[in-house]
């Protein structure tokens, strides 16, 4: 550590001496620090001074005095420290772990959570500003500007205290103190103009992590979450799926574009995190709308009463730090909203530099009066209450995982369950030890204390200002999953009695209840042998019989197999209370996601193919009805596309029956594991359930690094091609386009034999070095159109479904197209999301992929002609048009009033020329229609979605 450091640590040496920790970890210090010349420039002004304060779990830090020198000449941290930039310290904030975060794992033990922490509290890291008369941010003023007029650590209560004024319209005192797992923050605003004006706050953080030790993550090998520069000894995460951190919030997926939230939005979240990463869950939260917990945060000195945290009224959510926060400017709308107030909620341009500002809403505040704002930023595992006089935390896993090394399939298992108490009767020369502090621990089913555990345990003293704890070891049985609560109950001497409850989420294991009576399950797993009899070990027809639901026949038939995402009914002979699943293992695309699953019209019986719960609000489909897009759970229901309940039996509490049916009505309503659903499906056409990863913060083996540098630009881009059935899936597979000629050979990939009992192999024809071969990525240099010869072979008789899952990163100006060479159909890519067949037995489809780039011009039908065989009455109708450009094409028959009467074609992929539908002369419901006068309309929309319409009359004569 070099001398100019240890000066710089000064001020945070004394900030110490009043916490429970005597090291301040390393965090950001040093990474973006210029050590070239001889001697290297100074890294802070010789008046530099930051305060570090911490109780062990949580560290807050505070920039009083001075300057901090950030990147260098030659462009170290690019774009945002080149060139290299001098940073403020007064009044800027940072926060940290301290030497112990969460008990659950080390990852946590001094990770910066702040970019610049915790030696670093500069520049435009995390601050606020105050806004004056309106919410505008071009109204407000920059706390800690031009310098403080107070800063000091107090004596007590593990706090420390700053004064600022601009001189004309507001003074600003901050207090913050370190409670348990957070860190209290309490701003005091002075309205110093002669008359009242409303006084609001904004507050914005970036969220950069940096591990304490340098500690890489187990999935990615970084250290370093939610920043992508080029750093001197920190290695940045960026995934596969474009996240550089988990930033999440409860009402909205894992962010990866930004967000413009306000209050009345249904998307406005209670709280949002950031996390280092869905395995190595931990970080930060922000509350945006406080409980009850946060009602009693400190005695307002003039009416001597509790005040509680304040509510945010809008936030910009994973906005770029560059467009939001930089050189303290406040910005709320998302990137490319135009609109100074922002109209646009969800941006569609990804960003890896996160950043989080909230808005607390303007008050009007009377001539010399004063309003405070009072928010909470803490860890996001604990589980608190920090109403004075005492702070009780929780420490549980949120997460307990499948692992089948584990004790009884778990990990961890046992687990430990630690309670805090952080006294705070720590006012000076009023100091009280609580004594005999008591701590209860309430166990649902299916968790128990380890062996010699005592429910009740005690510490006899817990000093002022000071941590107490105790912690229990738990185990599971492995057979109960779900959210099981967990209940604390806090009696210390003296004071109040605290009860808190944490949930703990513990996933399914390959075990399964078979009680003496019917029961609706599914079968989340992968199995070396699927047949029902191999993986239960019971004798199908005399053991049990099972029966799954036919859509199209509206009955029952015999079930054999246990097959993800199917439902079916298991009828035991005898209870054979809870059994092995023989030959299972957690299905690889957890983390990822890509399942399909098809639903017909009518009921049908469906299951979440994952052994953790999934909510409805993470489903998407695709309805082939409607395939010009994907809905989400809410959107089908909204559309009358699927009944707005699942229907599950219950075999009541014990599991034993008898059962009866249930109802999920609520969009926030999980999908269980190993339990099965009913759905009712309206479309005529099939639904196409497209599981989506399992987006639970803690799941373990969920980061994946980037594993290619290829980047989707104009220049050079690719797009997937997927074929997947029922056993099985083959994914990697490609065909594109470089600009590059000197690239094409090195851009192909060839494709390997197929594998030893592969469920299905897709292959691409191409050359490769001049020799025909097998490709798993095929590239073009030519814009002109395209065609790749596309085989998929499948092991058995099924559906098998070909997709496109990346389409949406193409350039708009490129057109796909699929043929079946068997069937003669074709399908434009942008239209829909996959193409399903069946296959009677072993063989090979071929399919042509046709890309094309020049773009799609606006479609033009020409002459429509309808024509009947002369002298038959009840003879089909041909309906011919001609087409200027190549484009979707649906035909209806309509009515004199307009009603459809039948839909002879929807979103048919036609090319350019002649092309031509039949109608029967019947509707929709395949009755002949009566004699009378009807029209023909021809709808036709490029991929682009420019529409043109036409309609004609045509008379039916009987």
């Amino acid at each position: 550590m070099n001398l100019r450091y240890l000066a710089g640590c000064a001020a945070i040496a004394l900030a110490l001496a009043a916490t429970a920790s005597a090291q301040v970890p390393p965090g950001w210090f040093e990474e973006c620090r210029d050590f070239t010349g001889d001697p290297p420039p100074p890294q802070y002004s010789a008046d530099y001074n930051a305060y570090y304060i911490s109780n062990g779990i949580f560290a807050a830090q505070f920039g009083v005095t001075g300057t901090s020198l950030w990147g260098n000449a030659d462009g170290l941290c690019a774009p945002y420290f080149s060139p290299q930039r001098t940073l403020d310290a007064s009044g800027r904030l940072g926060f940290s772990y301290g030497e112990v975060g969460s008990i659950q794992s080390p990852f946590d033990d001094g990770l910066a959570l702040t970019m610049g922490a915790p030696t670093d509290p500069v520049g435009d890291f995390c601050f606020a500003r105050f806004t004056l008369d309106t919410n505008d941010p071009g109204t407000s003023v920059l706390f800690g500007d031009g310098g403080l007029t107070l800063a000091f650590v107090g004596a007590s209560k593990r706090y420390f205290k700053s004064a600022w004024t601009d001189g004309e319209n507001v003074e600003v005192v901050l207090t913050v103190r370190t409670l348990g797992d957070a860190s209290v923050l309490w701003w005091e605003v002075t309205n110093l103009t002669e008359a009242p004006r409303p006084i609001g706050m904004h507050f914005g953080v970036w969220g950069a992590q940096h591990t304490g030790s340098f500690q890489p993550d187990t999935q990615t090998g970084s250290n370093i979450a939610f920043a992508v520069q080029a750093f001197n000894f920190g290695t940045p995460k960026l995934t596969a799926e474009g996240y550089s951190g988990w930033l999440t919030a409860p009402t909205v997926h894992p962010v990866r574009t930004e967000y413009l939230l306000r209050r009345t939005s249904a998307k406005f979240p209670e709280y949002v995190e950031f996390l280092h990463g869905q395995t190595h869950s931990v970080g930060m939260r922000l509350t945006n709308l406080p409980g009850a917990s946060m009602q009693k945060l400190y005695v307002d000195p003039i009416s001597g009463t509790f005040r509680g945290a304040n509510s945010v009224d809008m936030l910009n959510l994973g906005g770029d730090y560059n467009v939001h926060l930089r050189d303290n400017n406040i910005s709320f709308p998302v990137f490319e909203d135009p609109n100074p107030n922002g109209v646009i909620e969800k941006s569609d341009v990804f960003n890896v530099n996160k950043t989080v500002v909230q808005q607390f809403p303007v008050q009007t505040v009377a001539s010399g009066a004063r309003r405070a704002i009072v928010h909470v930023i803490k860890s996001n595992w604990g589980v608190s209450d920090y109403n004075d006089p005492y702070t009780a935390v929780v420490d549980a896993p949120q997460l307990v995982n499948h692992d089948p090394s584990g004790q009884d399939g778990l990990s961890p298992n046992p687990m430990t369950i630690r309670a805090y108490v952080d006294n705070q009767f720590a006012k000076l020369d009023q100091p009280v030890t609580l004594q005999n502090t008591r701590f209860f621990i309430t166990l649902p089913p299916g968790l128990s204390l380890v062996a010699g555990e005592p429910s009740e345990k005690v510490v006899p003293t817990i000093l002022p200002n000071a941590l107490g704890f105790v912690e229990w070891q738990v185990e599971s049985d492995g057979n109960t999953f779900g959210e099981l609560p967990v209940t604390i109950t806090f009696d210390p001497t003296p004071g109040p009695v605290k009860n808190l409850t944490a949930v703990i989420r513990v996933a399914a294991t390959p075990r399964m209840r078979i009680a003496a009576d019917a029961q609706m399950v599914t079968f989340p797993y992968d199995f070396t042998d699927n047949s029902l009899g191999a993986v239960l070990g019971l004798a199908p027809q005399i053991d049990f019989t099972a029966y799954k639901w036919d859509p199209g026949q509206a009955a029952y038939i015999p079930a054999s197999t246990a097959n993800r995402g199917e439902g079916i009914w298991i009828v035991p002979t005898a209870d054979e209370g809870y059994v092995d699943l023989n030959g299972a293992s957690r299905p690889a695309d957890t983390p990822t996601g890509g399942l399909l699953y098809t639903m017909h019209r009518g009921w049908n019986m469906i299951g979440n193919p994952y052994n953790y719960a999934v909510p409805l609000s993470d489903l998407v489909a695709v309805v082939d009805d409607a395939p010009q897009d994907s809905f989400t759970w809410s959107e089908l229901v909204a559309l009358g596309f699927v009944s707005s309940a699942l229907a599950h039996w219950d075999r009541g509490t014990s599991g034993d029956g008898p059962g009866s049916y249930k109802f999920t009505t609520s969009q926030t309503s999980k999908m269980e594991p190993h339990k099965a659903y009913w759905i009712f499906v309206n479309t005529f056409q099939p639904i196409r359930l497209a599981w989506q990863p399992v987006l639970i913060s803690g799941l373990s083996d969920s980061g994946r690094a980037e594993v290619s540098p290829w980047a989707q630009t104009e220049k050079q881009w690719r797009l997937q091609l997927s074929a997947r059935t029922g056993n099985g899936a083959d994914i990697e597979n490609f065909i594109g386009y470089v600009s590059d000629s000197s690239k094409l050979e090195s851009s192909k990939i060839p494709e390997p034999p197929q594998g030893i009992n592969a469920p299905v192999d897709m292959m691409i024809e191409g050359e490769l070095n001049g020799q025909l071969t097998r490709l798993a990525q095929a590239v073009t240099n030519k814009k002109t159109s395209t065609e790749f010869r596309v085989h998929v072979n499948n092991a058995a008789e099924g559906d098998v479904t070909v997709t496109w899952p990346n389409l949406p990163s193409l350039p708009r100006n490129v057109r796909a197209k699929i043929t079946d060479v068997a069937t003669g159909e074709v399908r434009d890519l942008r239209s829909v999301s996959g193409y399903t067949y069946f296959m009677s037995q072993q063989g090979t489809r071929e399919f042509v992929v046709s890309i094309e780039q020049s773009g799609s011009s606006r479609p033009v039908i020409g002459n429509v002609v309808v024509s009947q065989t002369r002298g038959i009455s009840d003879a089909p109708m041909t309906i011919s048009y001609a087409l200027s450009a190549d484009a979707l094409v649906s035909v209806r028959v309509l009515s004199g009033s307009g009603k459809e009467v039948f839909t002879v074609s929807r979103g048919r992929a036609d090319n350019a020329g002649e092309n031509q539908v039949t109608w029967n002369l019947r509707d929709n419901a395949n009755r002949a229609v009566a004699p009378g006068a009807y029209r023909v309309e021809i709808l036709a929309e490029s991929p682009n979605g420019e529409r043109v319409r036409k309609i004609v009359p045509v008379n039916v004569i009987r």
